[in-house]
């Protein structure tokens, strides 16, 4: 077994967004999913705010699949723009629903 790599899972702190990157030994940054999580974010926000305005109380955790190049996501990348040059194949995660007391 060799230490070519570590994995973490990291909280940016000026947006809250949880994004995995890979480092060297030595702390150089080899790659991140925080452009396409940034992304994903747009997603749970946008699908939060839709139910909300239903009046339904929901939280979710959406993840993006399929790109087809997502390291070269650029950072303030909108949604839209992200669907139309990435073509992600899908969209999944978690939603969970409050029931109203």
């Amino acid at each position: 077994m060799t230490n070519d790599y570590v994995m973490a899972n990291v909280k940016a702190v000026d947006s809250g967004v949880v994004f995995t990157t890979k480092m060297s030994p030595k702390g150089e940054i080899l790659a991140d999913d925080y452009a396409s999580r940034k992304v994903s974010r747009q997603l749970e926000e946008l699908l939060n705010n839709h139910l909300k305005s239903e009046g339904i109380i929901a939280n979710n955790l959406m993840f993006v699949y399929g790109s087809k190049d997502p390291l070269k996501t650029e950072l303030g990348t909108s949604l839209n723009d992200y669907i139309s040059k990435q073509s992600p194949k899908y969209f999944s995660g978690y939603l969970v629903i409050k029931e109203k007391a």
